[in-house]
């Protein structure tokens, strides 16, 4: 559901951004740059040939369906029946959602280059990139799941990824679909697979998980080990939890800043409060954990010591969050001030940004799990004197990040109309 989750967000910010300029000239330039470099290199015309055939043969159709029911019909054998009736469920669930989103966005196709390729209908999303994943690579996937041997699953899991990308490549040669197109049949694709193996229950490949634990508890544990909180006076644990509840209020304005920064031209309003109102957030979120950092670093403070230090992947992702964070925030912030969507500062708060929201989502995706118990607990009524002191205190300091977000946000709006 997690994937799912995400997938979908992706490709509702995509769906609501096709429809802006810059993206649209944005898939332009990539299609006729990839066009360019093809004729330059003398293989234009292989590469037509490769991608209309694999178009033809692996793109969603009448003719994968003997694979299709033939996986199922394996696993069926093996008595995993849930992964039986996963295979053709997403092949359905793939070609009917493909279909209501093109009749609802009605995109239409680029069709650049006629004399390689001209199809007809709506573009948005590609068929033959949803197909690449719930037609082709699934039934593939299930095939390395039901592998005994490591080697045949390992090759039968790069088989699928080299699938999709070829699929993916072949209509962006072909020219009859744009990059976004492409991306957002690839996401459509992932969430409704992510959504039915939710729906089914489907557990981890046995290969891949320890007795009794699942595939993503397993990697969670690895990348976010649950830590000691030590005893109720350390603030160990009361810093756990005010950094995960202020990250939980933040994702909630975050969602609103990035889904109002794709529809800017309708909402610029909205985007600049609920970018300032992010900044209090901020600040507290970087204060909360800087507070951890100077008491295991620099303070080397026992109970923070015991608790240990972040794994390697949240270490390496810490300076790339904060650091377009704060480009994005104090970019933005000059841009209102200046009243324009153009030049220098447009640049890098629009590179920043898109910087801090692929961190954003590796840094939900590691710490989703022990960020959900500690928020829990701490919004939950304390039942134990085990429960860490400062309750009252942080929920002040939330709350008043809040409130000063909304103070900062509605006050400068109102005192500078912003107009582009």
């Amino acid at each position: 559901m997690v994937l799912a989750a995400v997938a979908g967000v992706l490709l509702t910010l995509l769906a609501l951004a096709i429809s802006h300029d810059a993206v649209q000239d944005r898939d332009l330039s990539l299609l006729r740059s990839l066009h360019d470099t093809l004729v330059s290199g003398g293989v234009i015309k292989f590469a037509d040939e490769a991608a209309d055939w694999v178009s033809v043969w692996l793109g969603p159709g009448p003719h994968l369906l003997p694979v299709t029911l033939g996986v199922a019909f394996l696993a069926w054998r093996q008595g995993r029946l849930r992964l039986a009736v996963f295979v053709p469920l997403a092949f359905a669930a793939g070609l009917v959602g493909e279909r209501v989103l093109k009749i609802v966005l009605a995109r239409p196709r680029p069709n650049l280059y006629p004399d390689m390729a001209l199809s007809t209908g709506p573009s948005f999303p590609s068929g033959h990139a949803v197909g690449a994943i719930c037609a082709v690579a699934v039934p593939v996937l299930v095939m390395a799941w039901l592998a005994r041997r490591t080697w045949l699953r390992v090759s039968l899991v790069v088989l699928a990824v080299l699938l999709v990308v070829a699929i993916d490549l072949a209509r962006l040669v072909l020219a009859v679909h744009w990059p976004t197109d492409v991306l957002a049949g690839n996401l459509l694709g992932i969430a409704i697979c992510g959504v039915l193996a939710a729906a089914l229950g489907l557990p981890g490949p046995g290969a891949m998980t320890r007795p009794g634990r699942h595939l993503f508890t397993a990697w969670w544990q690895r990348v976010d080990p649950e830590r000691p909180g030590g005893d109720v006076d350390s603030g160990v644990e009361g810093n756990r939890r005010l950094t995960s509840v202020t990250g939980a209020v933040q994702v909630g304005v975050l969602t609103v800043v990035i889904l109002s920064g794709v529809v800017f031209g309708s909402v610029p309003w909205l985007h600049f409060v609920s970018g300032f109102v992010a900044i209090p957030l901020t600040l507290l979120k970087l204060g909360s954990t800087g507070y951890r950092f100077v008491h295991y670093y620099v303070a080397r403070s026992q109970p923070f010591r015991a608790a240990g230090p972040p794994t390697w992947l949240p270490r390496l992702l810490a300076p790339v969050l904060v650091a377009s964070a704060v480009v994005a925030l104090v970019t933005g912030s000059v841009l209102f001030f200046q009243g324009t969507t153009h030049g220098t500062w447009a640049s890098l708060h629009t590179d920043s940004a898109v910087v801090f929201i692929v961190a954003v989502i590796a840094h939900l995706a590691v710490h989703a799990r022990t960020s959900y118990l500690a928020t829990a607990a701490e919004l939950r009524r304390p039942r134990s004197v085990e429960a860490p002191r400062g309750l009252g205190t942080r929920r002040a300091a939330v709350l008043g990040a809040c409130v000063a977000g909304l103070l900062l946000g509605a006050g400068l709006v109102l005192a500078y109309p912003w107009n582009a």
